[in-house]
């Protein structure tokens, strides 16, 4: 099963929210996640929003950025019919790769309290 991965923009805006949403993950749509928001992250060519793709539907998303010293991985989500296949990894990765050609050096990520299992 091949998924294509590529950047978002804020015309998926609507899209990733509803990930978000059938995700589980919490948001704010009038803070943090607000149309304002995240378009000024957009905009910053150190953070990057990449989707991937089942055909034209949106089923994951994760947000990779760098603050000059470190990489962090934030809101990897990925749609409940498609978990349990590797599919966040693949995030995980495409992500990384932004963040070590961006200069970092560490990676750090970012776990909600509903996603952990105790499990590594």
């Amino acid at each position: 099963m091949e998924h294509e991965i590529k950047k978002l923009t804020m015309a998926d805006y609507d899209d990733i929210l509803n990930v978000w949403t059938l995700a589980g993950l919490p948001f704010k749509p009038k803070g943090r996640e607000s149309r304002e928001l995240l378009s000024l992250e957009m905009d910053n060519p150190y953070c990057i929003f990449y989707g991937m793709y089942d055909d034209d539907r949106l089923i994951g998303v994760v947000i990779g950025n760098f603050d000059g010293r470190r990489g962090w991985i934030n809101r990897l989500a990925i749609i409940p019919d498609y978990r349990g296949k590797n599919l966040g990894q693949l995030l995980i990765d495409k992500a990384e790769q932004f963040l070590y050609e961006n200069g970092a050096k560490v990676i750090c990520a970012l776990i909600e309290n509903i996603n952990y299992s105790g499990k590594f």
